[in-house]
């Protein structure tokens, strides 16, 4: 029932029983159809990466409902910056000193120049390809 329901409706997740927040294919049915339903899974699925990516790829705001161990994995940052570069603002340190990950995200967003790491934002080469 609880299935059918959020297949139904995404937000159904809000009203699911606890244990049934940690079912899988009940959280991949309501991150596929909204990622903001990730801030309605339980902890354990929630740091989940394949439920993260998944929720991350419908909706670049999930990432703020990621645990800071996903907001380093590059995968999961690299697919919220291509929906928004405003989204290299959830990444780790790390990962706002990658070049790679920072020109993706100013590809989307030059503004997004303004979450990368000092020692980029210094490099006058990098923030003339940014612009």
């Amino acid at each position: 029932i609880a299935l059918a329901a959020v297949r139904d409706d995404w937000r159904a997740l809000r009203y699911v029983e606890g244990k049934l927040r940690s079912d899988r294919d009940i959280v991949l049915a309501a991150v596929c159809q909204n990622g903001l339903a990730l801030q309605d899974v339980a902890d354990d699925l929630r740091s989940d990466r394949g439920i993260v990516l998944a929720a991350v790829r419908r909706d670049w705001h999930a990432v703020e409902h990621a645990p800071e161990d996903l907001r380093g994995d590059r995968d999961v940052i690299l697919a919220a910056v291509r929906q928004d570069g405003q989204a290299l603002a959830f990444a780790s340190p790390q990962l706002k000193a990658d070049r790679k990950v920072v020109l993706t995200a100013t590809g989307y967003d030059w503004r997004a120049l303004e979450h990368a790491a000092p020692a980029l934002r210094a490099n006058p080469e990098l923030v003339l390809e940014a612009m």
